[in-house]
């Protein structure tokens, strides 16, 4: 397949091969030119455009601990954090609503 380069120095990714690859706006790719052969590729993923993979491994879970088992002790029951604090109550929606109008 064939493409023009602009005078910017830019060109389109024919339709066919960007479906295939699955590119989408910010996707990265990487050029590499070896003896005069210019391969295009999708690029890796790096921890710098990726947002999320700078805190893989930051957490450790506490010895002896799964993380379902650290889930259920986040998660707890509800109603017991709700009613923690001075004046702090457990509301529905339809009382909030009441209180409201």
């Amino acid at each position: 397949m064939k493409s023009t380069v602009t005078s910017k120095g830019q060109t389109t990714i024919p339709k066919f091969i960007r479906e295939q690859l699955r590119l989408r706006i910010g996707s990265e790719i990487d050029w590499q030119l070896e003896g005069g052969t210019l391969t295009v590729r999708l690029a890796e993923p790096s921890n710098l455009t990726n947002p999320y993979h700078r805190f893989l491994g930051a957490f450790r879970l506490p010895e002896g601990q799964t993380t379902a088992d650290v889930l259920c002790e986040l998660r707890g029951e509800p109603e017991i954090y709700a009613q923690q604090g001075e004046g702090a109550k457990i509301m529905t929606l339809e009382d909030v609503l009441a209180e409201q109008a």
